[in-house]
């Protein structure tokens, strides 16, 4: 599993609406490892309020040799193609979620 992510404090004015009602909204992060691990993606993701966001980075060994139906659950999914990455799963794990 990635190691996790620094993230931002909330910006000035509050959370959204949508985290005040449930709470933390859950990203997954879907990409094979040399994505996930890279200095681009920890940018990315350390803009993110730790206290809007829980970011869940999926296993490269989940998203190649696990069914779409046991990858982990997320609100919102965050997906990169690149070489040797299943788009179709991908494609199959939104339509199912």
């Amino acid at each position: 599993m990635a190691a996790a992510h620094p993230h931002a404090d909330p910006p000035p004015g509050g959370l959204p609406a949508f985290a005040s009602r449930r709470g933390q909204l859950v990203v997954g992060v879907c990409a094979m490892a040399k994505k996930t691990q890279s200095k681009p993606m920890g940018e990315i993701l350390k803009r993110l309020p730790k206290s809007v966001f829980k970011i869940v980075v999926f296993e490269e060994r989940t998203i190649l040799e696990r069914p779409v139906e046991e990858w982990p659950v997320c609100d919102c999914l965050i997906a990169f193609h690149s070489r040797g990455f299943p788009l179709d799963k991908a494609n199959e794990y939104a339509s199912l979620r």
